[in-house]
């Protein structure tokens, strides 16, 4: 299930964190995302919880620590873990 919170502040992060049971990094395919690197991504695998993210180039280097799904195989990764 899918809930729209809203704005939180960072220290409430954690706390949000920690009640999921995969964290997403969802980021359209496109040259912007490409470039990117998700800062969030750290805090995600900080959690020890599963992560399923988009391919991004700047996340390859780290691939044995979260699954990387594109559009078609997002909803199975993220069942999977």
């Amino acid at each position: 299930n899918l809930h729209w919170l809203g704005a939180r502040t960072y220290d409430q992060v954690p706390a949000y964190q920690q009640a999921m049971d995969v964290l997403l990094i969802a980021n359209l395919q496109n040259p912007n995302t490409a470039s990117s690197f998700p800062l969030r991504f750290f805090e995600h695998l900080a959690t020890g919880k599963p992560v399923v993210s988009t391919p991004m180039p700047a996340l390859a280097e780290f691939s044995e620590h979260f699954t990387t799904a594109s559009a078609g195989d997002f909803v199975p990764a993220i069942e999977m873990p």
